[in-house]
């Protein structure tokens, strides 16, 4: 019994402090086959980044480092997926967090395959920690069925050889 009550007051303690719930990234496994589709690195600062406010660069660095843990490769050129985020954010009481976010995943040719909006809790995606924003995101790549169908559809199309004229 001593055991359960000291886990509840624990749990409760946590969720009473506001820490956020550990992030836990996952592989990519039906869809590791896909190249993302991301700019190459250039000389100086990446034209990308140019007059955007600090958040949305920590964001987009760590979403970068996120697909690659994931096992993607990334790619400016012959990639079968393309990524595009939107998030808003609140501050209130000193707090700043990611209220509100999109993740849409198409194909180079901008056909949509799969669209993930989340609500997102005050204390649980804190702007200073974009981290915890990437691997929502890039889980939501590894598991999103309509982009594991469509892995596969490029797998088969790569395997297929071209029909003979």
């Amino acid at each position: 019994m001593r055991p359960l009550f000291a886990f509840t007051f624990a749990f409760a303690l946590l969720v009473a402090c506001g820490v956020p719930p550990p992030a836990t990234p996952t592989k990519a496994e039906a869809t590791k086959d896909l190249v993302v589709c991301w700019a190459a690195p250039t000389e100086g600062p990446d034209p990308e980044e140019i007059g955007v406010r600090p958040e949305a660069i920590a964001l987009r660095r760590a979403v970068r480092k996120r697909i690659e843990e994931a096992g993607y490769t990334l790619a400016p050129k012959k990639c079968d997926l393309r990524v595009r985020w939107h998030d808003d954010w609140k501050e209130r009481g000193g707090d700043k967090w990611f209220s509100k976010a999109t993740l849409t995943m198409f194909t180079p040719k901008g056909e949509v395959i799969d669209v993930v909006e989340y609500e997102l809790e005050r204390r649980n995606y804190p702007v200073e920690e974009p981290d915890r924003l990437a691997i929502l995101f890039v889980n939501s790549m590894n598991g999103s069925a309509k982009v594991a169908a469509y892995a596969d559809k490029q797998r088969q199309e790569k395997a297929t050889p071209p029909p003979s004229q």
